[in-house]
């Protein structure tokens, strides 16, 4: 099963990121990449985004990666590591 959900995330890089919003989900459609063997999910944002900011107050996420007739769900609490992006 754990080679399936592998699959399935490097076979897409679109994904559902839901954080939470004072006591209410927040949804948004992120692009992603993993590292090679998966076990690492890739998302970039702004500082400025309401999904960092609430990473900052909430650390428990879920990521849904989609493909036709199967999903992935990731739950459980993020392990965020920030860094600065030059424009």
């Amino acid at each position: 099963m754990i080679e399936l959900m592998k699959k399935l995330a490097k076979e897409k890089d679109i994904c559902v990121l839901a954080t939470v919003s004072g006591e209410k989900p927040h949804c948004s459609l992120m692009a992603y990449t993993t590292d090679d063997d998966c076990s690492e999910i890739y998302m970039a944002t702004y500082r400025s985004t309401k999904k960092f900011k609430e990473f900052l107050d909430h650390p428990d996420a879920e990521v849904i990666c989609i493909k036709i007739h199967s999903f992935l769900l990731l739950d459980g609490l993020t392990d965020a590591h920030f860094e600065e992006v030059s424009k």
